[in-house]
């Protein structure tokens, strides 16, 4: 249809303060297992600088922005591209290896990338760990095609938390100035979907 959400990111703006919007909604329970999906189209010609970040799941405390899990606190699942739109499961966990993140790139099969213009759909599945075990699951399709499949992921160190929130998070940055637009650039967000089975376009 017609509709969909556009979000903006005003020229030389970096991070969720000043760029795009950033916004969590609970999802009124926790579950062991869920997918997430949605239509985006970056705007024509968009430059994508050094990177951004995009929507996923989270759990516990959502851990984002230098804050490392450990296991007992949280996690965040969200996507982020790159420079000339290569995409990315952005992850925070209790195993990762960088203090901002480690990327699952979306590359079985060859690496995916966004192209300006076009609307491509994103869909993520996240399966929590046994407690202490590497084997939570992060899965993704890109324009239906199975782009990550990784079953070694430590989400958590105990069972008091799972996948409780959907955080809409999309900014350029980092938050250093040469990640930010050089123009006003906007992403267009459409059929935002949360689901306990796979979610058919």
């Amino acid at each position: 249809g017609s509709q969909f959400l556009r979000v903006g990111y005003p020229e030389g703006t970096v991070g969720s303060r000043d760029c795009g919007a950033q916004f969590k909604v609970p999802l009124n329970a926790s579950y062991e297992e869920l997918y997430v999906a949605y239509r985006i189209r970056f705007g024509e010609a968009f430059d994508f600088v050094r990177g951004g970040k995009l929507p996923g799941l989270c759990g516990g405390r959502c851990n984002s922005g230098g804050n490392v899990p450990d296991g007992t606190d949280g996690w965040s699942a969200r996507m982020m591209w790159w420079a000339g739109g290569r995409a990315v499961q952005y992850m925070y966990y209790a195993a990762q290896l960088g203090q901002f993140g480690d990327d699952f790139d979306w590359a079985l099969g060859g690496q995916r990338r966004f192209t300006p213009g076009r609307w491509h759909t994103v869909q993520t599945r996240i399966v929590m760990n046994t407690p202490d075990a590497a084997d939570g699951r992060v899965q993704s399709w890109f324009d239906g095609e199975l782009a990550v499949d990784r079953d070694d992921v430590t989400f958590r160190s105990v069972d008091d938390f799972a996948i409780d929130t959907l955080y809409f998070s999309t900014f350029f940055g980092g938050s250093a100035a040469e990640w930010a637009p050089v123009t006003d650039e906007h992403i267009d967000f459409d059929d935002i979907i949360v689901a306990s089975e796979p979610i058919i376009f």
